[in-house]
């Protein structure tokens, strides 16, 4: 079965999930510079505004980028791979200060990367590093027993509560008492969303690497063309 077959048969009430960079985005060196792909926002404002459909952006961005990356009202934001949700005020963690600080010890150590400060976690990135796989095994010693990173596409997350992609999209789905879901990402941080879904539900990979979804598309404009099928 196709992709286009798969999202044909989708039933309703319906949960349509995607994420951000690499999936509504192209990736970028610059995080700041990125932009939605041609056409996303107006394919995911008319899915806002169909009948039995719920359309949320889980990201591991800041609320705040996503509300100024995608001002569409009706979708339901959620921020720092489920910890930030959108008209939810939470005080920042214990101990945040003095990870930061050590991640600030890693970014100096090697030129190009660097340290965004989020409201609820932190992200080392490593997009201009020459050599990635060095920063990473830096952070990983530096980082060893905290519970709460992940190492994504170009990343390095640091999170201070239990909560990951999946988590996220299993709580939209129990308040909008969704019967399918349909999910689109490109990132390792979506793997725990494509594990946790059902027979019925269709995840869709972009771009390449190894994923538990059932099926895959080359880029974010492919992403645009099954939003658009999702509405029809």
């Amino acid at each position: 079965m196709s992709v286009g077959d798969a999202v044909a048969r989708l039933p309703r009430p319906l949960l349509v999930v995607v994420d951000f960079d690499g999936t509504l985005s192209e990736i970028v060196s610059d995080p700041a510079a990125a932009v939605p792909t041609p056409g996303a926002l107006q394919a995911l404002a008319r899915l806002a505004g169909t009948s039995g459909i719920t359309v949320a952006v889980v990201s591991g961005r800041r609320l705040a980028d996503l509300r100024r990356l995608i001002p569409i009202p009706g979708l339901t934001l959620v921020g720092e791979h489920g910890a930030a949700w959108d008209g939810v005020s939470v005080d920042r963690p214990a101990g945040y200060d003095e990870m930061a600080a050590l991640l600030d010890g890693v970014a100096a150590r090697h030129p190009g990367a660097w340290v965004e400060a989020k409201e609820l976690s932190l992200v080392l990135h490593t997009r201009a590093v020459e050599d990635e796989s060095a920063v990473v095994a830096d952070a990983a010693r530096a980082l060893a027993g905290h519970p709460e990173v992940t190492f994504g596409k170009r990343v390095v997350d640091v999170g201070f509560v239990a909560v990951d992609k999946g988590l996220a999209v299993a709580e939209l789905r129990s308040r909008c008492a969704a019967d399918a879901v349909f999910f689109a990402g490109d990132d390792t941080t979506d793997e725990t969303v494509f594990a946790g879904l059902g027979p019925i539900d269709v995840g869709v990979k972009v771009g390449p690497g190894p994923t538990a979804a059932r099926f895959r598309v080359d880029g974010p404009r492919e992403v645009v063309t099954l939003l658009e099928q999702l509405r029809e």
